[in-house]
């Protein structure tokens, strides 16, 4: 699903983010993440859930440091940030919200014949 917010678009399939059609460099995690963010847009995400989506549960990392890393990461790409967001919102004590209107792209009907 390509889902449409501000200059940018993400495809949750490929976790490609592009910005005015320009590919904008995002690491895999942090798609993932994304991915659920937009999934969920106007909806607080907890870090538990980001965990889930981004780790395989056998996966023994420090996840407070990951889902920093992650959120820092799409805020850099989407040259947004914690203390004033346009897109990811931080919801002290319970996770994350993506703030920014999201359309998703309709799917391109076929031509009849």
């Amino acid at each position: 699903m390509l889902h449409k917010f501000g200059v940018f678009e993400f495809d949750a399939e490929t976790g490609e983010l592009r910005k005015n059609g320009r590919t904008v460099a995002l690491e895999p995690q942090p798609a993932k993440a994304l991915t659920l963010l937009l999934a969920r847009a106007g909806e607080v995400v907890s870090r538990d859930e980001l965990r889930d989506a981004v780790w395989e549960s056998d996966t023994h990392v420090d996840y407070e440091r990951g889902i920093a890393y992650c959120l820092s990461q799409i805020r850099t790409a989407l040259g947004d940030s914690g203390d004033n967001p346009r897109f990811v919102q931080t919801i002290p004590k319970r996770g994350f919200k993506f703030i920014a209107p999201v359309a998703p792209d309709a799917p391109v009907p076929p031509v009849a014949a």
